[in-house]
């Protein structure tokens, strides 16, 4: 059975949520919270689901909440880090915390030792921000 959970977008019965989120304003892709939960990097709970794009909204879908948050587009465009699933683009957990620390002027972490910091650092070039840098060599200087 088809369902229409939102003008313009069908879908099947059993749809994700996370693929009509990232289809809706799309170029986009999970990220932010929904990846930091998941992987563990933060323990609080969201049932919103987080999306990058090139718009920052909050919408209802069924009622899922979604809220997408405006990136630049030079980032957004960029898969680094960013992994293909059934359906949608996500973020790797490491790109996911580029992007909220990039994103939001402070932000509370409660697990840096699963992250590859390595891979951290090399992906904090294709943000062209030395104000992110110097936040992620802070983070990690005690890690």
């Amino acid at each position: 059975m088809i369902k229409n959970p939102r003008r313009g977008i069908y879908a099947k019965e059993d749809f994700d949520f996370r693929e009509i989120a990232a289809k809706i304003y799309a170029p986009a892709y999970i990220s932010l919270e929904t990846v930091l939960e998941k992987e563990g990097v933060i323990f609080q709970h969201y049932k919103t689901i987080f999306v990058v794009s090139y718009l920052t909204r909050k919408i209802e879908v069924e009622n899922q909440e979604i809220q997408y948050r405006r990136i630049k587009e030079e980032i957004l465009l960029s898969r680094d880090g960013v992994i293909e699933k059934e359906g949608y683009f996500e973020a790797e957990r490491e790109r996911a915390f580029l992007d909220a620390l990039y994103l939001y002027k402070d932000y509370y972490f409660d697990n840096l030792e699963i992250l590859d910091k390595k891979k951290i650092f090399s992906l904090a070039k294709n943000y062209h921000s030395k104000v992110l840098e110097k936040k992620v060599t802070r983070l990690f200087q005690n890690v």
